[in-house]
């Protein structure tokens, strides 16, 4: 008893400074009160206390500052309790207040790390791991050969880390099973129904005990597939237990499901039988991927995703005249001042003065995986893989504010500039958004950067919305649709289109290679008139269904020209006849 306490206080001591750190071969500190027994070998450090809610009519126990294991402990009594005085803590659980309302207990840890793994972290948390050095953190270097790999000494205060986990006990023909500390090796096939399933002798009494101490709720999964592969996701039956049959000794014979067997995202069914029956008319078979079982399999404890935090906000309407709730809610919430709720708020501060000395990151997503290549980046994931998902009824998915300077979002593939907009000289440009990709797929970012590229060109010194042109085109290359952002057009410039170009307010023009206002194509001035300065079809008018021929005057009858195209000025009407070859006509007078 005095170990398994100093254990547990040692451990949540940990990172304590040397002088306060417990003693393992000390006696246990003395309570106010004495620690009375739950009959499980754990204490609690106090005695249940209650409280009467007077609009309900029962009485509420608990509220222990601390306690360890089970116990009867929670719960209510009277005429408006239906809540048993059962605790659902295991014997290896240790509760550190917080059993009820109003038993606002907190915890507080402090520490310096100073090395890598587990010694690089305050609090961690391992979920599926079998042992602390094999499930450490990637805290820093834990070497020297290490450091050229890393950037930095790193520490955090709380890790949290998720692996998969082998099932606590699976249920299969003899010999079957290796991966359990209960397997006995004897035959405990199980012999499936629509309602669970019986085993061909009976579980070994230890694992018969873990079991049905805990009665309903285990989460059981077999071998068995009950859809095809290339329609569900995952095929294999699952069930959740709501009660076992055991024989006179306490070994478990037999469990019955809650609605009989189910496979996810299969529909709700009450009748199938796993090995013969499946949700959608597939042939039964055994999961050779995921499991090595060569006979059906009902595996005791699995979980299927694995989630490294989890986290319910809620955020309630006003509600000044609820009634009573039950046990869990005795107060109905009324006259809750909760106005807003968070998930979770990060304050940065950036403490240097001078920019590039520090850095300061909000969040840090890093997915890798290897490929068939063992490229990393050449890995493509599965469709349902994500490092930022928003899903839900959201009016707001995504804000972001910030100064003049914040950038919203920037990748590779996809980049948002900053609200700035353009310096103030004439020529200046400032990129608004643009997705690139690569021409040629494959590891390295071969080929070249093929941009689609929106920016805005300031065409007079401080002028106003009346002096940018907006623009929308194609670059190729440049620093912008690399890894790099520099806000600037720097690309080699390919087809666009300009709104408001400076020669044409409030017109638009339709331009080709490294064209720009007056050499474009095309341009539609402020009243819908087309002005054409190439060869361009017949039937393509301006608005008021008139040709405008350019005005101007050629250099000379031998000035640069193609075959079709027009000029006219005040004297005469010129004609290109072939190439640098001009004809002209006179353009008559006034009448």
């Amino acid at each position: 008893m005095v170990k398994r306490w100093a254990l547990l206080m040692a451990s949540v001591c940990m990172g304590a400074t040397p002088a306060l750190a417990w003693d393992m071969n000390a006696p246990p500190p003395v309570a106010p009160d004495s620690l009375p027994s739950d009959g499980n070998g754990l204490s609690s450090s106090a005695v249940t206390q209650n409280f009467q809610w007077p609009a309900l009519g029962l009485r509420q126990y608990g509220n222990h500052p601390i306690r360890f294991g089970r116990g009867h402990s929670w719960g209510c009594e009277g005429a408006g309790c239906n809540v048993p005085q059962v605790d659902p803590m295991t014997p290896t659980h240790l509760r550190l207040g917080g059993a009820q309302e109003y038993d606002s207990v907190p915890l507080a840890e402090h520490c310096y790390p100073y090395g890598g793994d587990w010694q690089g972290t305050c609090v961690g948390i391992g979920m599926g791991g079998q042992n602390m050095a094999g499930e450490a953190p990637g805290i820093g270097p834990g070497s020297a050969e290490q450091i050229a790999g890393y950037d930095h000494f790193d520490a955090a205060a709380l890790t949290l880390r998720t692996v998969g986990a082998t099932p606590i006990f699976t249920a299969t023909a003899a010999g079957q099973d290796s991966t359990s500390p209960y397997d006995d090796g004897g035959d405990h096939a199980p012999h499936f129904s629509r309602e669970g399933t019986t085993f061909s002798t009976p579980l070994p009494i230890a694992i018969s005990r873990w079991l049905t101490q805990r009665g309903s709720g285990m989460r059981v999964i077999t071998n068995e597939l009950g859809c095809a592969r290339s329609r569900c996701a995952f095929p294999n039956f699952v069930g959740i237990v709501s009660s076992y049959a055991t024989d006179d000794m306490g070994r478990v014979t037999g469990f019955t499901l809650q609605g009989g067997w189910q496979v996810f995202e299969g529909g709700f069914h009450k009748n199938l039988v796993p090995g013969k029956d499946t949700v959608d008319g597939s042939s039964p078979a055994l999961d050779r991927e995921w499991a090595s079982y060569n006979a059906p399999a009902v595996m005791f404890g699995g979980y299927t995703k694995s989630v490294g935090l989890y986290a319910s906000v809620e955020g309630p309407a006003p509600t000044p005249n609820a009634p009573p709730g039950d046990v869990n809610n005795p107060t109905g919430g009324r006259n809750s001042q909760l106005r807003l709720s968070e998930f979770a708020e990060i304050d940065l501060w950036g403490r240097d003065p001078k920019n590039y000395r520090s850095g300061i990151n909000g969040l840090l997503i890093d997915y890798r995986k290897p490929g068939g290549d063992g490229k990393a980046l050449d890995y493509i994931p599965k469709m349902d893989s994500y490092n930022f998902d928003s899903e839900g009824a959201t009016s707001i998915a995504y804000k972001m504010g910030g100064e003049y300077w914040t950038i919203p979002f920037t990748s590779p593939s996809f980049y948002a500039n900053d609200f700035g907009g353009t310096e103030n000289g004439a020529g200046s440009q400032a990129i608004l958004a643009e997705f690139a990709q690569r021409t040629i797929r494959g590891y390295g970012y071969p080929g070249h950067w093929d941009r689609l590229t929106f920016w805005n060109t300031r065409n007079t010194p401080n002028g106003d919305y009346d002096a940018i042109t907006t623009s929308l085109g194609v670059e190729i290359d440049g620093k912008t649709g690399g890894h790099i952002r520099d806000r600037k057009v720097d690309g080699v410039m390919q087809e666009h289109i300009e709104l408001n170009p400076s020669s044409n307010h409030n017109g638009f023009a339709f331009c080709g290679y490294q064209q720009s206002d007056t050499s474009c194509n095309v341009v539609f001035d402020g009243s819908g008139n087309a002005i054409v300065r190439h060869t361009m079809a017949a039937q393509t008018l301006a608005a008021s269904r008139q040709l405008v021929i350019p005005f101007g005057t050629p250099a000379s009858s031998h000035a640069p020209c193609s075959p079709g195209e027009m000029k006219l000025d005040a004297r005469y009407i010129y004609s290109c006849v072939a190439p640098n070859s001009w004809h002209r006509v006179s353009n008559g007078d006034k009448w």
